[in-house]
């Protein structure tokens, strides 16, 4: 059971990651040390993945969170905005190929719920950030059918995998909200908690079969 232990690192560096985010009077160092333990938290999880591995389709989703730790980086400096975006993007891939994989979907409900997740994230680029995003209105489109198949390829597995990309989605939904419609009251610790939960329950989904 030493493979427990990464997700307990995980979980203590995701909490200390937040209160820092949180802490208003946090200095600069403080704030890059965010950063790290932040970083550090997704690593956490990829080798409490790692532990559960038994084939290759599983490792897939192991290099999903190493490039999610990239994409964590990214995401602390607005200039690097869309190479976190990017990360995420490849992350999304890779999960996706991953669970569709290990997970098989059979007749209509295949498509039935492809449609109705998409079609309620083209409800929310539509009408919640389609008018605010400016130049980025394709990129952010594109992330937001990744991710939105990305839960959609979890929903065979009625596991963790499908509760923690519905969590990836929801913080993911927040941040866009956030960055291009309005300030969100609690953004770091809402948009933080979801993502940093989902991330160990994909992670925990492949230890636990």
């Amino acid at each position: 059971m030493w493979w427990g232990i990464w997700g307990i690192v995980g979980l203590v560096l995701a909490s200390l990651t937040i209160w820092l985010k949180c802490w208003p009077k946090a200095s600069t160092r403080l704030r890059l040390l965010s950063t790290i333990f932040k970083v550090m938290s997704t690593v956490s999880f990829s080798l409490l993945a790692l532990s559960g591995v038994t084939n290759k389709y599983e490792l897939i989703i192991v290099y999903g969170l190493l490039i999610c730790a990239l994409g964590d980086l990214f995401m602390d400096y607005e200039k690097m905005f869309m190479f976190g975006m990017l990360s995420f993007l490849v992350c999304q891939i890779l999960y996706i190929f991953g669970f569709l994989t290990l997970y098989e979907m059979h007749g209509w409900d295949k498509v039935a719920y492809l449609v109705l997740i998409l079609a309620g994230a083209l409800c929310y680029y539509l009408f919640a950030l389609s008018k605010n995003l400016g130049k980025d209105k394709i990129p952010v489109l594109i992330y937001l059918i990744a991710i939105c198949t990305m839960l959609w390829s979890t929903i065979p597995s009625r596991s963790s995998a499908t509760a923690g990309a519905l969590l990836f989605v929801i913080s993911d939904s927040l941040l866009a909200y956030d960055k291009y419609v309005g300030r969100i009251k609690n953004r770091d610790f809402l948009i933080l908690s979801t993502y940093f939960v989902g991330q160990f329950l994909i992670a925990w989904s492949v230890v636990v079969k």
